[in-house]
């Protein structure tokens, strides 16, 4: 008696913890042809795995002189009309007019995240060689995306 007493109480803590995985509301996504692409470009930086909703399509922007070399934007859209922003930089890069901020761990790396909730949530980061700012644009989609959700995309990055 005892131990079916124990399994009614084990078995739906059990069921509950496994369930509570931060990938659950995770959809995978294939860079294979983007590392192609900035692999062409003599990077090798890395990349999200993935997302919170379905990705259908992306796009390097590499923009033309006079800009500085070493910024790379991928463009990411959703199935909803979703848009991501992900500038992958091969340089130390500074930011001296945030104001506000707050400080976000990402896979061991001090981040930051902003956010104005109506237009834009950020998170920058450094990791390796590179420097990554990853973007979230409200306004393209009534797709409600949280700075958790932006935090597990960032710690998809392979």
């Amino acid at each position: 008696m005892k131990k079916i007493i124990f399994l009614l109480i084990a078995v739906p803590f059990f069921l509950i913890g496994c369930g509570s995985d931060n990938d659950v509301n995770l959809v995978t996504y294939d860079n294979g042809e983007l590392e192609k692409e900035l692999k062409e470009e003599g990077i090798q930086p890395k990349l999200p795995t993935k997302f919170p909703i379905v990705i259908v399509e992306h796009e390097l922007s590499i923009p033309p002189p006079p800009t500085p070399k070493g910024q790379f934007p991928v463009y990411y859209t959703g199935e909803n009309g979703e848009y991501f922003e992900l500038m992958i930089w091969d340089r130390p890069v500074t930011w001296e007019e945030i104001s506000t901020y707050e400080k976000v761990d990402i896979n061991g790396n001090e981040s930051f995240y902003m956010s104005d909730e109506a237009y834009t949530s950020t998170l920058h980061w450094e990791d390796g060689d590179y420097y990554y700012i990853l973007q979230y644009h409200h306004q393209s989609s009534e797709t409600k995306i949280t700075k958790g959700d932006l935090i597990n995309i960032a710690e998809s990055f392979k």
